[in-house]
């Protein structure tokens, strides 16, 4: 049930600072022009309406917004793609802890556009993992191989 470190969970997290910020209850963000221009709204209340019919792929699509405040050095951006590191992080520890003891490190694969080679997040998603304990798996992965393979495996055990 959880999305958290998710495209639109970054996206939704913007969306929130930016109205926050208007209201008064949070740090003012550079990223209020940046999602106002993009979405083509005059006003930050505009966003009511745009997002009662937004997909969550719209809502994800904000993300390059967010990554590129905070390479210019708007706080409340670096703070939502922090946040969505940490959550991964979390995601990571709770599975590690479920899944032990392990008699090695285990070997994670990362997924997804933002934490893919290059992505947004890779670099500080690798880096948070680290303090875990685990080895990153560094090919490319394919969902549907590892669904064949889990598949095969189950045949034959049973």
């Amino acid at each position: 049930m959880g999305d958290e470190g998710s495209g639109f969970a970054i996206g939704r997290d913007a969306l929130r600072a930016l109205l926050r910020s208007e209201d008064g209850r949070a740090d003012p963000t550079s990223l209020k022009g940046s999602l106002l221009d993009y979405l083509g709204l005059d006003e930050p209340r505009d966003l009511v309406s745009w997002v009662s019919a937004a997909t969550k792929g719209q809502v994800s699509a904000l993300v390059p917004l967010v990554v590129q405040e905070a390479r210019d050095g708007d706080k409340v951006a670096k703070g939502i793609l922090s946040l969505a590191v940490a959550e991964l992080q979390s995601h990571a520890n709770g599975i590690l802890e479920q899944l032990s003891p392990w008699t090695e490190a285990p070997v994670l694969a990362l997924h997804g556009g933002l934490v893919a080679s290059g992505g947004p997040l890779r670099g500080p998603v690798s880096r948070s993992l680290v303090t875990l304990r685990l080895k990153l798996f560094e090919g490319e992965v394919d969902s549907s191989r590892g669904a064949a393979r889990l598949a095969i495996q189950t045949t034959v055990s049973n």
